[in-house]
C-alpha cells in the first residue's frame, strides 16, 4: 500500500473527492455509528492525509487530540501539516503494540491492508477502554462503480468478503452490527476518467498507462454519455467491546 499512496499523496484528497455532499453523507454515518462523546480518544487507522480524522474530531467536538495512523511516508507528511491531529507513520499492527488506551477506532477503507488480523483485533480489544467501539467502513467484493472489467476483477481479488471481518471480530470478543447503504450521484465523465488515470483506488495501481487508457475506452463504449451515474455501496461494520 505504501508505494502506491506515496505516489498520489499530494493529490489524494482531490482525486478521492466525489463531492461535498458525499463527504457529508459519509461523516454522518461515521458519527452516528461511533457515538462519540467529547472526552473520547479517537484513532483513525489508515487515515491517509488526516482529512477525515480532522473533520470527525471537529464535528464530534473532541477535547483530546485524535490519532491518525498512516504507513505511507508521503501521506503522513501531508497529514503533519495539520497541527490538530497526532500522526503515527506506521501500520495498524505496529500502532496497536503501543501501550496506549483509546475509545473509538475507525478503519475507513483500510481494513483489507491489515496483516495478521487475529492479533490485530485482539490487541485492539485490549487497548480499547470499556464501551469502546470500532467502525470498519468497507465495500463489497463486487462493486458497482463504472470501472473496466479487469479493474473490477482486481478489486474482487484484493477485497475479502465482509463476513470474514465479522467472524474475526466476534471471535475476538466484540459484539458486531452490520449496516448496508448506497450513495448515488452523477459525475462528469471526464472527471471520472481523470480519477482513474490518477489511480484514485489502490487497485488501479497495478495497471500500466496503456491498460488504463484501454480500460477508459471500455467504459466510454459502455456509458456513451458525458455524465456518469455512480453507485457506491458501503458496508459499515460496528464492533463494540
Amino acid at each position: 500500500m505504501g508505494n502506491h499512496f506515496d505516489q498520489i499523496a499530494n493529490v489524494y484528497d482531490r482525486i478521492w473527492h466525489f463531492s461535498n455532499n458525499y463527504k457529508k453523507w459519509m461523516l454522518t454515518y461515521i458519527l452516528e455509528f461511533l457515538e462519540f462523546n467529547v472526552y473520547d480518544t479517537f484513532v483513525d487507522i489508515g487515515g491517509g492525509t488526516g482529512a477525515y480524522t480532522k473533520s470527525i474530531s471537529s464535528k464530534a467536538h473532541l477535547l483530546n487530540t485524535p490519532f491518525c495512523i498512516e504507513p505511507s511516508v508521503q501521506m503522513s507528511n501531508v497529514a503533519k501539516i495539520n497541527k490538530d491531529i497526532k500522526i503515527f507513520n506506521e501500520d495498524g499492527n505496529s500502532f496497536c503494540s503501543r501501550d496506549l488506551k483509546y475509545d473509538k477506532v475507525l478503519l475507513k477503507e483500510s481494513v483489507h491492508y491489515i496483516l495478521d488480523r487475529k492479533v490485530f483485533w485482539s490487541s485492539l480489544y485490549d487497548r480499547l477502554n470499556d464501551d469502546g467501539k470500532i467502525l470498519i467502513v468497507t465495500r463489497p467484493q463486487e462493486i458497482k462503480m463504472p470501472l473496466f472489467n479487469e479493474a473490477k476483477k482486481a478489486f474482487f481479488q484484493s477485497q475479502p468478503p465482509y463476513k470474514v471481518f465479522v467472524d474475526e471480530l466476534k471471535d475476538a470478543g466484540f459484539k458486531v452490527n452490520v449496516k448496508f447503504y448506497s450513495y448515488h450521484f452523477d459525475l462528469n465523465a471526464e472527471v471520472w476518467y481523470s480519477m482513474i488515470r490518477k489511480r484514485f483506488m489502490s487497485t488501479l495501481g497495478k495497471f500500466s498507462c496503456e491498460e488504463i487508457e484501454e480500460g477508459i475506452d471500455e467504459i466510454r463504449n459502455s456509458v456513451k454519455s458525458d455524465v456518469i451515474n455512480i453507485k457506491d455501496d458501503i458496508i459499515f461494520i460496528t464492533a463494540s467491546k
